[in-house]
């Protein structure tokens, strides 16, 4: 077969166009660090590797999810931490005022204190998290309890969802909290109510519903403990899971640097013979014109 001048053109072309994509495919490698750049430059990795980000993306969210619910938990545990110590303290009282050698003028100053401390178990049975009241069921946007402990929410479950087909309730409603079985907010009101009235029956009466109460509040904070051990140990393993993911997304499209610069420099020289290949081409061709 005849080589002509066009055949020779078209092949140095060709040959041009092809180094020239070689070795940018293989610079973007390294410039990248990536295998993959493209789709095109492996359609069955680039799949797999959008699948595992798909799987990183929703890992991510649960372990978002994971820690508002983490923060929503710690918030209550602290709340009923505080609401204990201050029943603890509310029986110190009702023990010390129950004996008959107390006298009115000392009943009275404790149902002072007492009122502080029913005060101060309002206050934290409205504990917010941002613009949350936490006790309120889904009513968040409202106060748990009236000043006359009068519970103002629903007993709705609020859910976070920290795994595939796995969600947690992270709320406590306070009807069930605090109302339910011994209702802590009448316990504080009838122990000031029969200190006012120098009553030590009263008192006495009192120190039964107390332990009721503090036992309540001591159980639903075992339940809160459980959860954020939970909460815990799924948030591991989603890391541990994370970790482990990522690195197949690595295998999948990372690109052996020390492969890719040796490759590089491969395509540089084949790219450059092929431009100097031309350029004698040319020159021949040039100088057998002009003969």
């Amino acid at each position: 077969m005849r080589v002509t001048n066009s055949i020779m053109v078209n092949t140095m072309t060709a040959d041009i166009f092809k180094n020239t994509a070689e070795l940018l495919k293989t610079s973007n490698m390294v410039s990248s660090g990536k295998r993959i750049n493209t789709p095109s430059d492996d359609p069955v990795g680039a799949g797999k590797a959008a699948n595992y980000r798909k799987i990183i993306s929703s890992v991510e969210q649960y372990k978002k999810n994971i820690s508002h619910a983490q923060t929503w938990l710690s918030v209550t545990d602290s709340a009923l931490d505080s609401i204990n110590s201050l029943l603890i303290r509310a029986k110190g009282i009702a023990s010390a005022q129950a004996t008959g050698t107390v006298n009115q003028e000392s009943r009275a100053a404790a149902a002072e204190q007492v009122n502080g401390i029913y005060n101060q178990i309002l206050q934290l049975s409205n504990s917010k998290l941002g613009d949350s009241y936490i006790f309120s069921g889904h009513s968040t946007s409202t106060p748990a309890f009236a000043s006359d402990g009068t519970y103002q929410g629903d007993n709705g479950s609020i859910m976070s969802v920290i795994g595939d087909n796995l969600a947690i309730k992270i709320n406590m409603d306070g009807n069930a909290l605090f109302k339910t079985g011994t209702d802590v907010f009448d316990v504080i009101n009838d122990l000031k109510t029969a200190l006012s009235n120098n009553d030590a029956g009263g008192i006495s009466d009192q120190l039964t519903r107390l332990d009721d109460v503090i036992n309540q509040i001591s159980n639903n904070r075992g339940t809160v403990g459980a959860k954020l051990k939970q909460l815990d140990n799924t948030d591991q393993y989603w890391d541990d899971f994370k970790l482990r993911i990522q690195k197949m997304l690595s295998d999948t499209e990372d690109v052996d640097i020390t492969k890719a610069m040796t490759d590089l420099v491969q395509k540089q020289t084949a790219y450059q013979t092929s431009l100097q290949t031309a350029a004698m081409i040319v020159q021949t061709n040039l100088v057998n014109f002009l003969r």
